[in-house]
């Protein structure tokens, strides 16, 4: 892994901890409620109090009365979905992602068809730096992350408005594939900060929670990293790299009524499950 996407998973590390802030504050709430019903509702995994943030697994398990009640667990309405850095190589059009660990498994596809949207505004910039001085050197660049570009070449393609153009953003309004996805996990609600409770294409409880609704956007930046100065020829010359970021957000503007974040309505919504599955 090149040292410019070391430092980019550092930063998507520290960028996660807000999201592992609220999934506490969810399990505190429901926490409160437990004790109302015996022994009939339990914990049975919290995934990211060990692991941090994490693309596997379920956020919040719990069963009530032996069956199960997973979670996922969103911060807010622009919920982060991960972020990384993409390699890709438009001349073959095959993308990869740098490191799949810091994206949720469900929204790697996304990723993948967002960045090949992107193909003509890659190629455009690198055929734009590759006539850039020194030829010899910007000549050799033919896939992102770009591992030597001058400062120059840098400013003259931001000026031409070319990372104007890579920094688009790419919006999905079919979430079918992601919630079709957790439900191959066995989930079927997720739970998202200022907005509240909602089931994922199946209320198998039949709680009084509306569907989930919204779309899926990535957004890229291609960024600079470092820099070291190189004599080339009779110049002296700043030389930078740069990594092609991406983050992908879960974005929704509707409400649900019942929130797993307040102790009543996370006792409500327990009370509800706790009447369906009585034997």
């Amino acid at each position: 892994m090149k040292i410019n996407e070391i430092v980019e998973n550092i930063t998507e590390m520290s960028i996660n901890t807000g999201g592992l802030e609220y999934e506490s504050a969810v399990v505190k709430s429901v926490q409160q409620a437990i004790p109302h019903f015996a022994d009939r509702v339990k914990f049975t995994n919290l995934n990211f109090a060990t692991a941090g943030y994490s693309s596997v697994g379920i956020d919040l398990e719990l069963q009530v009365n032996g069956a199960p009640f997973n979670i996922e667990i969103k911060k807010n309405k622009d919920a982060q979905m991960g972020g990384t850095s993409i390699r890709y190589n438009p001349s073959t059009d095959l993308a990869e992602i740098v490191n799949s660990d810091t994206i949720d498994d469900e929204a790697q596809p996304y990723f993948l068809n967002a960045v090949q949207s992107k193909k003509q505004a890659i190629i455009n910039y690198i055929e734009f730096v590759q006539k850039q001085e020194p030829v010899e050197m910007h000549s050799r660049i033919d896939s992102f992350p770009i591992g030597t570009i001058t400062s120059k070449a840098w400013n003259n393609a931001k000026s031409a408005g070319l990372l104007a153009a890579l920094g688009e953003k790419v919006s999905f309004n079919d979430t079918s594939i992601i919630t079709k996805a957790y439900n191959l996990k066995k989930v079927y609600y997720i739970q998202i900060g200022g907005a509240g409770l909602f089931y994922l294409n199946d209320n198998i409880y039949d709680l009084p929670v509306p569907k989930f609704e919204g779309h899926i956007q990535i957004e890229f930046r291609l960024g600079r990293n470092g820099g070291v100065v190189k004599k080339i020829g009779n110049e002296t010359i700043k030389i930078l790299n740069a990594g092609y970021r991406c983050q992908g957000r879960l974005k929704t503007n509707i409400k649900s009524s019942l929130s797993l974040d307040n102790p009543a309505e996370a006792f409500q919504i327990l009370a509800y499950i706790d009447d369906q599955t009585k034997s």
